[in-house]
C-alpha cells in the first residue's frame, strides 16, 4: 500500500513523500475456550500491523530522513487506520450486480 506523507523539509519547504507499507491483518481473539465449566467464544478484533515503510531516501539529506522518520512516528494512527481501511474495501463482496 501507498501513503503519501506531506512534511516540512529541512529549508521549511513544504514537500511530499511516497511511503511504501507493508503490513497485515490479524484477528486477536482466541476462539473457542472453556472457563469454569462455561462454554464461550471470543471472536476478537482485527488488527493491524505494520511489517515495514520505506521510501527513497537518495536524494534526500541527513536532517531531510530524520525529519520524515518524526513525521511518520506522528502520522502513524493515520498510516494504521488507512492500512485497515484498505483490507476492509478488499475483503468486502462486490455487491454492484
Amino acid at each position: 500500500m501507498t501513503f503519501t506523507l506531506q512534511y516540512l523539509n529541512s529549508k521549511e519547504e513544504e514537500c511530499e513523500i511516497e511511503l511504501s507499507v507493508s503490513y497485515s491483518i490479524y484477528n486477536d481473539g482466541i476462539g473457542p475456550y472453556e472457563y469454569w465449566g462455561q462454554k464461550c467464544f471470543d471472536k476478537g478484533n482485527p488488527c493491524v500491523e505494520i511489517e515495514e515503510i520505506t521510501y527513497d531516501k537518495e536524494t534526500l539529506s541527513v536532517e531531510d530522513v530524520s525529519i520524515i522518520e518524526s513525521a511518520i512516528e506522528s502520522e502513524m494512527e493515520n498510516i494504521i487506520q488507512k492500512c485497515f481501511d484498505d483490507s476492509v474495501v478488499e475483503r468486502e463482496p462486490d455487491r454492484s450486480e
